[in-house]
């Protein structure tokens, strides 16, 4: 049975409930009708502050995405579309910098393009989920 809004809905409520966990927030995208659906359960142990609204939040992902994009990319080259020896300011126009001519696809993969881990912009984000 394939999984429909309402069904989702509710197991996301479930495990919000069954694991104490006062709110849970879910944004997935599935066909192209449903891309960024968002999801959010409140529980009865939540505090008045908690916002169940999540489809105004920003989230702080960072890494997760990484495993995903370098998988795209190694299925990309091994379709010969492009090469890991390639300089990434030969596919990504915002990168025709004299300063990103050394950057090849495989130095994206292995974090070695000496790009800093976080958009320095980002300050309010990385503020708010600072240690």
């Amino acid at each position: 049975m394939p999984a429909t809004p309402s069904l989702i809905a509710e197991r996301i409520q479930h495990v919000a409930e069954s694991s104490n966990i006062q709110q849970l927030d879910v944004c997935y995208g599935g066909a192209a009708d449903q891309i960024g659906v968002q999801y959010s359960a409140k529980t009865s142990s939540a505090s008045s502050e908690t916002d169940a609204s999540a489809g105004n939040r920003r989230y702080l992902i960072a890494s997760i995405t990484k495993p995903i994009v370098a998988m795209a990319a190694l299925m990309l080259a091994a379709e010969g579309e492009f090469s890991l020896v390639d300089r990434i300011d030969s596919l990504l126009p915002m990168f025709r910098k004299a300063a990103f001519r050394r950057i090849k696809v495989r130095h994206l993969l292995t974090h070695t393009s000496g790009f800093p881990d976080m958009l320095p912009a980002n300050t309010e984000l990385r503020a708010a989920h600072a240690p």
